[in-house]
């Protein structure tokens, strides 16, 4: 776990979910070009080591996965000084 004391939040959005397709085509990014979020500077949580936080995104309505066997979905925490980002492929099931 890193030392989030130094880490805050710029900004209101505290989740970024981008999905790639494996030609690295970008399906779905929530932070992309168009979005804005209220400038709110808030800390980073948990702030202690073996607490947690939960982040959540809900995708209803939109079918990006009908053709594609496989993804690439990246999560990423937007904070500064530097974000802190988790990458995983993922076979799709049908």
């Amino acid at each position: 776990m890193k030392d989030v004391g130094e880490y805050y939040f710029p900004s209101s959005e505290q989740l970024k979910v981008i999905i790639k397709d494996l030609k690295g085509r970008t399906l779905l990014n929530t932070g992309g070009e168009g979005v804005n979020f209220l400038t709110e500077v808030t800390a980073v949580e948990p702030q202690l080591v073996g607490d947690k936080r939960g982040y959540a995104y809900n995708l209803t309505g939109i079918s990006l996965f009908d053709e594609q066997d496989e993804i690439e979905l990246y999560l990423i925490l937007p904070v500064k000084p530097k974000e802190i980002a988790y990458r995983k492929r993922i076979k799709v099931s049908r």
